[in-house]
């Protein structure tokens, strides 16, 4: 349950940020930063590379646009660097490290009840072939008394036999 409103704030904030170009802070931004491209000369264009690479990976500068008067792009880019930052700039920052811990620990449960199912199974499987070990010891049992009886009982008619004959004989 933690793990999936994790990953609903993750997915949130991702589309607040904006999923591609034309949606979310983006895509505001990116028109903003087009148009500043459009009225800028090849330096203040190099100036703008470099502040939307700093942007998109989360960091704010606005000393970099000194010699351009942008105020819409800077409030923009402000705000897009700061979700930048929420989301998480690396696997383990913001919402991406606190969704990652929370599937580690998904991970560590499932591993903990996958063990318990096995070791649930392990001792089944034990007790069954100890049930089935001593029912065939049960079998055998029956079997050897019922030889011994059958052996017994013709052994006395034998016997019998052989009594009554020497009867005869005498």
């Amino acid at each position: 349950l933690a793990y999936q409103k994790g990953f609903q704030a993750l997915v949130s904030a991702s589309q607040k940020y904006g999923l591609d170009k034309e949606s979310g802070i983006l895509a505001r931004y990116e028109n903003l930063l087009l148009e500043a491209k459009k009225s800028a000369d090849h330096q203040q264009i190099l100036s703008l590379i470099q502040f939307d690479n700093a942007v998109k990976v989360g960091e704010f500068d606005s000393s970099k646009l000194s010699d351009l008067y942008v105020p819409e792009l800077l409030e923009s880019a402000k705000q897009l660097a700061a979700q930048k930052q929420v989301i998480g700039v690396a696997y383990n920052k913001g919402l991406l490290g606190e969704t990652r811990a929370l599937s580690h620990a998904v991970e560590e449960q499932f591993e903990a009840f996958s063990s318990s199912i096995d070791s649930a199974a392990t001792q089944r499987d034990e007790k069954m072939a100890s049930i089935k070990q001593a029912i065939t010891a049960f079998i055998l049992v029956v079997i050897f008394a019922l030889i011994w009886q059958i052996s017994r009982s013709i052994n006395v008619r034998v016997g019998s036999l052989l009594a009554t004959i020497k009867n005869i004989s005498e």
